[in-house]
């Protein structure tokens, strides 16, 4: 639920609002999916193909240098969901069995 709803979606085209909205009709169709992956290890080509699309950062002096330009990642929106998941339920681990020194923090 906290995925942004206005992202722009990947090559798959559905908007992160999509997810939102539907997801208490999609929610147990996408568990079986999730849970395919990890039981016949597999992740899907297209989930993994993203574009990058290269944006110019607005009232820069000069666009003529690398920091003028912002880089945006456009996921599959299904494949972002799945990685989404899975980094919570990886931080939630770590954090339960202390597994990051004391002066961690993000990243």
């Amino acid at each position: 639920m906290r995925l942004s709803p206005h992202k722009a979606p990947g090559q798959d085209g559905i908007p992160n609002v999509i997810l939102k909205e539907s997801i208490e009709l999609i929610a147990e169709h996408l568990l079986h999916i999730f849970q395919a992956v990890f039981t016949l290890n597999t992740y899907s080509n297209k989930w993994r193909e993203w574009d990058t699309i290269v944006l110019h950062k607005p009232g820069k002096p000069r666009y003529d240098i690398p920091k003028a330009y912002w880089p945006i990642a456009l996921m599959n929106t299904i494949g972002k969901l799945l990685s989404v998941i899975v980094v919570e339920e990886l931080v939630y681990m770590c954090e339960q069995h202390s597994l990051l020194p004391n002066h961690h923090f993000r990243g």
